[in-house]
């Protein structure tokens, strides 16, 4: 065998081994026949730098392999640590040999025919699944090259557009138009109409950085324009074209539009502080379009994605969330107050400006005062006085809680304990801002409320002075001078019930008559004139006010509405009391008074009175005397859980004890009441003294 290696080792040496050995010529031939017939055994050898070599391996031991070239008589010897991989062929035809050479000079297309038509003639599983791999290999080299050709078209493109000032786009597309992509006759292999299309968007693109580098933020938007015809999928041209129209300020909602679709394609392609940034860039835009729902969302997704990123973020929010809750009335903010007041217990962490987290605790107080929960807003509220002292208009709202506790109390002692509160919090609002006129006008309807009527007086006309052209002040003043009139001697009467009037006509003439407080204003006008016993005119007003109530039905009536109509009732009643033969008549009037608004207090009283002169003539019947006295008595008593804090009704129920029904001791308890809310009647004095002398 070594004899037959050095014979054949050249061509030269094969022909003079024949000449001097005649015998060997034929056997030669034979051998020669059979190396041509059958299929070459071959190797194919990738050394470590990637480079390829073929051949018949020779001789092979653990650490070398000698290999003779393919298409050479040469023979290496390599050491195996050089090579990374040794592939092992049996039954290569010329086909696959040739296609082997072929991929070697990077002919793919011309390969990848040989090894198809390799392929065709290959019999076990094992070369069919070679040769597919070698086609695949040929394909990815064929689309890897027509894909360099577009990239070198659009690079050829891009420095023909910089040579004329992105002037002429034509010069650029028409070198990517020069490759056509696979789907089209004579196409390029590999190349999508998308690859295509994307090329083109991408000369756009670059024009465009040119125009938003000059600040022509218009004309770079209208180029992107032209970039999404190209290719309208790609994140990146939705988010450029976003941001330089949010930039231009010249058509914001079609950047919030860009902006939203850019986000969607890209989905997790950005990173978590270019997310953070769109989205914020997003809660802003929307926030001045005045879609707050959509701007809160996003923005909470800037602050998610990158907390210490935007710090403007959390104040963003907060005004987006409370712009919301401005935009709801009372009704739509009781439906799921859990839910908004935990938002705004979450917006309040997240640490907004200082301005905004007042306002936030504020609509926190309002939502738990909403739920009913008025500890709680107070306990809100006084979180604002501990964090910010000096910020106005906070004890206020503390002072109207507390009014609010007191109408709720179930006792005296917790009632007084509130109002007291109240006051103290509505006279430290007035030290911080002495120009609060509602504060003025609700500490004086508190005191009103528990009938210290001099408080209430003094009050308003603080407030009166201060706005004198607001209608509020003078709404209140008119009641109260009329209870005051009511309340003193005939000479002072005179000068509160004129004063009643002309507060009554500074109410009409600055609220006008379209609203429900002309009509409140023409009752107390009306009252006072029954007072003086101007009936007629009285009567006139009275009527008037009836007629234009009972006009509407009652259920369209507003509440101060129905109050005016259930007064105007009880008026007029007060006026057909006069005549003792129209007592009944009287007691008509005020029940259809009580009909219609069930807390006039006074109608109550008046309907006690009326009922009290119907028992004082039934001498006929004890027991009808008693029934009208003991109804007498539950209208006083009604009158009293209406105004707990009025001392006359006390008075009148006292009277009502000791005069009609004979019960000292009652009457006694009704007129210490009286004196202990601040009446100072001579006639209740000598009352409870005489009471006194009959019990030692």
């Amino acid at each position: 065998m070594r004899r037959w290696l050095i014979l054949t080792s050249s061509s030269r040496m094969r022909e003079r081994a024949l000449f001097l050995f005649p015998p060997l010529r034929l056997c030669f031939g034979f051998v020669a026949l059979l190396a041509w017939c059958s299929p070459a055994m071959a190797v194919q050898i990738i050394l470590n730098s990637g480079k390829p070599i073929e051949g018949d391996i020779v001789e092979e031991t653990d650490n070398l392999i000698k290999v003779q070239l393919k298409d050479s008589q040469a023979v290496i010897t390599l050491g195996k640590s050089r090579i990374k991989e040794i592939v092992r062929s049996e039954g290569q035809t010329q086909d696959e040999s040739d296609g082997d050479r072929g991929m070697a000079r990077k002919e793919y297309a011309a390969a990848r025919d040989l090894y198809r038509g390799a392929l065709r003639q290959a019999k076990d599983e094992g070369t069919r699944q070679r040769l597919n791999e070698k086609i695949a290999k040929c394909s990815a080299g064929i689309v890897a090259a027509n894909k360099a050709k577009l990239e070198e078209a659009y690079r050829k493109g891009l420095e023909a557009l910089s040579k004329n000032g992105f002037v002429d786009m034509a010069a650029g597309l028409d070198l990517i138009d020069s490759i056509h992509p696979e789907n089209e006759p004579g196409g390029a292999e590999g190349v999508t109409a998308r690859d295509v299309g994307f090329k083109k968007a991408s000369l756009y693109t670059e024009k465009a950085k040119k125009e938003r580098d000059r600040l022509q933020y218009d004309l770079a938007a209208a180029s992107i324009e032209q970039a999404i015809k190209f290719a309208d999928n790609v994140a990146d041209l939705y988010l450029t074209r976003g941001d330089l129209l949010r930039r231009s300020g010249a058509n914001q909602n079609k950047a919030i539009e860009d902006y939203v679709r850019g986000i969607e394609l890209a989905g997790d392609q950005l990173s978590r502080g270019q997310q953070a940034q769109y989205h914020y860039d997003l809660g802003e835009m929307l926030s001045s379009k005045g879609r707050w729902e959509e701007a809160l969302a996003h923005l909470f997704k800037a602050i998610a994605l990158a907390p210490a990123k935007h710090k403007k973020a959390p104040s963003l929010a907060a005004e987006a969330y409370l712009a919301i809750l401005d935009k709801q009335g009372e009704r739509d903010l009781v439906r799921k107050a859990d839910e908004k007041t935990s938002m705004v217990q979450r917006l309040i962490e997240l640490g907004p400006s200082d301005a905004l987290s007042i306002r936030l605790r504020q609509r926190l107080a309002d939502l738990y005062t909403q739920k009913g929960d008025v500890e709680k807003a107070v306990e809100a509220l006084k979180g604002i006085i501990a964090a910010f002292p000096y910020v106005t208009d906070i004890h206020y709202r503390i002072s109207k809680c507390y009014m609010t506790m007191s109408q709720r109390s179930q006792t005296k002692e917790d009632r007084q304990k509130y109002l007291a509160l109240a006051e103290q919090e509505f006279n430290n609002e007035i030290a911080m801002n002495p120009r609060n006129y509602e504060a003025f006008c609700d500490l004086a309807a508190m005191y009103y409320d528990a009938f210290r009527l001099d408080n209430a007086s003094r009050a308003l006309e603080e407030a009166i002075k201060l706005e004198p052209a607001k209608w509020r002040a003078y709404y209140q003043m008119m009641h109260v001078c009329m209870r005051l009139g009511d309340r003193n001697t005939e000479a002072d009467s005179a000068k509160f019930y004129d004063l009643a009037m002309e507060n009554a006509k500074n109410l009409i003439d600055r609220r006008g008559s379209k609203y429900p407080e002309y009509y409140d204003g023409v009752m107390v006008q009306a009252t006072v004139l029954a007072r003086k016993k101007q009936y007629a005119e009285a009567e006139s007003k009275v009527e008037s006010v009836r007629k234009a109530l009972e006009s509407r039905p009652l259920a369209e009536l507003s509440e101060l509405e129905r109050l005016a109509l259930s007064e105007a009732y009880n008026q007029k009643g007060g006026i057909a009391l006069e005549d003792d033969a129209a007592i009944n008549l009287a007691r008509d009037d005020y029940e259809k008074a009580i009909a219609i608004n069930d807390k006039n207090a006074d109608a109550h009283a008046s309907l006690a009175e009326a009922v009290k002169r119907l028992a004082s003539r039934r001498f006929d019947s004890v027991e009808a005397r008693n029934d009208l006295l003991g109804k007498a008595e539950a209208e006083f008593k009604r009158a009293i859980a209406l105004e707990p804090e009025n001392p006359d009704r006390y008075q009148a129920l006292g009277i009502l004890y000791y005069r009609d029904m004979k019960d000292p001791a009652k009457a006694l308890e009704q007129f210490k009441e009286y004196q202990n809310l601040g009446g100072t009647s001579e006639s209740v004095r000598k009352y409870i003294d005489e009471i006194e002398r009959m019990s030692r």
